[in-house]
């Protein structure tokens, strides 16, 4: 983004330009970016911890190598504003490196991309001696673009407004976002420039909901893989400083943060990358029956399943009395509880009761209305949306239903009246009689 107090002319400096015809040969350009600069407050609290001033600033990279079309007027090269005393600007010499994606970084402010970018201070070495080296850590994101770079500099003496640096090495990557599909296979970049192969040391991290682990490490020229499921070319990481790490098959588990870090002699860059797992659901959509009778009320059933991450809406939804309206929600919807499947996935249904059949709501005669269960998650680019009308039993077949439901009826009836009826008529055995002992009146 480019600084307001900046003259007119900067603006063919960062590369918005005109007729690519008019342009002479050139290879290189200042690429200027707005910035925070941090740094360790001079006062803290006590029992506080460390705090950090934030400043604004401007970050100069000098020398960018660009390819010819790109290249601004040889006139334009970017000058320090006067007047803004408040203003730090961080000089970069990056003609000991390659940047990459020079053409990007210079044109992001014309297309509407807006570059993030933090400087921050280093602490300092040794008894902080005046004249002393002084080192920091730029950090450039471009989320529109999925690049990430981070430079670490060394200051070059003293200046309290205006900071002349120099890049010793960068880490950059063109994935700072993977969106993927559950099981595919990911390449997650990275690559450094300016450790030299024999010296490198780098490794892989994954964080996720703050836990973490090593994937990979390289050390001394040897490169040293943690788990499987994960590969890094040393050999191209040693002649090229690629990095990039390859994840034969990702699922939810291997969502995450993942971190390439490369140490150097006086520090360690990285760069991150964010996996997500996005996983689409399946809808299904069916009805149910329930209550007793000719006419049982109608349950219409929307099921989404296999989807991930679990932000999921679903809505039943039935066309408005106006044609030209939207589509009214039915309510209310008794969901199910969120079913987890093995492979981390999830399952959700949501339900509606219809308080009469579709064909007595429209006063019968005609098919009745069509109903839509429409589902929304991160994973679809628009809603998905599956329509059901049900169906109203065949009139015969519910006749038929209902005389062999008041026939079994009936003959419930009929069998509890007649045990009834043999229970009341039934008299008590006579037991035979057991001769006493004779007894004789005398006179």
């Amino acid at each position: 983004m480019l600084h307001k107090i900046v003259p007119l002319f900067l603006f063919t400096a960062l590369g918005c330009r005109g007729d690519p015809g008019e342009l002479p040969e050139r290879s290189v350009t200042d690429v200027v970016v707005d910035c925070w600069f941090l740094e360790e407050a001079k006062s803290r609290s006590a029992g506080l911890g460390v705090a950090f001033s934030r400043s604004k600033a401007l970050l100069v990279l000098r020398n960018v190598s660009i390819s010819s079309e790109s290249s601004p007027d040889p006139w334009s090269s970017f000058q320090i504003p006067e007047g803004d005393d408040e203003l730090i600007v961080i000089e970069v010499d990056t003609s000991g490196l390659s940047i990459p994606e020079g053409d990007t970084w210079l044109h992001a402010d014309c297309a509407g991309e807006q570059i993030e970018c933090e400087v921050g201070a280093l602490p300092e070495d040794g008894d902080g001696e005046p004249g002393a080296d002084r080192r920091y850590l730029a950090s450039l994101q471009l989320p529109s673009s999925n690049l990430g770079m981070t430079l670490m500099l060394v200051g070059r003496g003293e200046a309290a407004r205006v900071v002349p640096t120099a890049a010793e090495f960068l880490v950059y990557t063109r994935t700072s976002r993977i969106r993927t599909r559950l099981g595919s296979p990911v390449l997650v970049h990275c690559a450094q420039e300016g450790v030299g192969g024999p010296q490198l040391s780098a490794e892989w991290r994954r964080q996720h909901q703050g836990s973490g682990r090593q994937l990979y490490s390289l050390s001394g020229g040897e490169g040293r893989l943690e788990g499987e499921g994960a590969s890094v070319d040393t050999d191209r990481a040693r002649a090229e400083g690629l990095l990039s790490l390859r994840l034969d098959r990702v699922g939810v588990a291997e969502e995450g943060t993942y971190i390439c870090a490369v140490m150097g002699e006086h520090g360690q860059a990285q760069q991150t990358s964010l996996i997500e797992v996005m996983e689409p659901p399946r809808v299904r959509v069916f009805t149910q029956t329930f209550g007793a009778g000719p006419r049982p009320r109608l349950l219409l059933v929307c099921e989404a399943s296999g989807f991930f991450p679990l932000a999921v809406d679903i809505a039943w939804l039935v066309p408005a009395p106006e044609d030209d309206s939207d589509p009214v929600p039915l309510a209310p919807l008794v969901f199910g509880s969120h079913r987890h499947n093995r492979d981390g996935t999830f399952n959700l249904s949501a339900e509606v009761a219809l308080e009469g059949w579709p064909e007595e709501e429209e006063g019968g005669g005609g098919p009745g209305p069509l109903y839509t269960c429409q589902v929304t998650h991160p994973a679809l680019d628009a809603p998905l949306a599956v329509n059901l009308r049900p169906q109203p039993p065949d009139d015969q077949a519910a006749r038929y239903l209902h005389v062999v439901y008041q026939g079994a009826l009936l003959s419930v009836l009929l069998l509890v009246a007649v045990m009834y009826l043999c229970r009341g008529n039934r008299t008590p055995t006579e037991m035979p009689s057991v001769p006493g002992p004779d007894k004789t009146t005398q006179d």
